[in-house]
């Protein structure tokens, strides 16, 4: 199985979060948003660590 398209939706979402959480003023929703990108960069840290990882080593 390929995980190139599950990784770069992945990214293109951190990518836009992390620009959101610049941007952001509200301490709250900043929070929010850091919590996102780090459930995310979880996510590609599974894909990057799972059976069918080769591709992104």
């Amino acid at each position: 199985m390929d995980n190139t398209w599950e990784y770069n939706l992945f990214t293109i979402e951190i990518n836009r979060l992390q620009r959101e959480y610049r941007r952001c003023e509200n301490m709250k929703i900043k929070q929010d948003v850091s919590e996102d990108i780090d459930l995310l960069k979880e996510a590609l840290n599974a894909l990057n660590s799972g059976p069918d990882s080769k591709h992104f080593s």
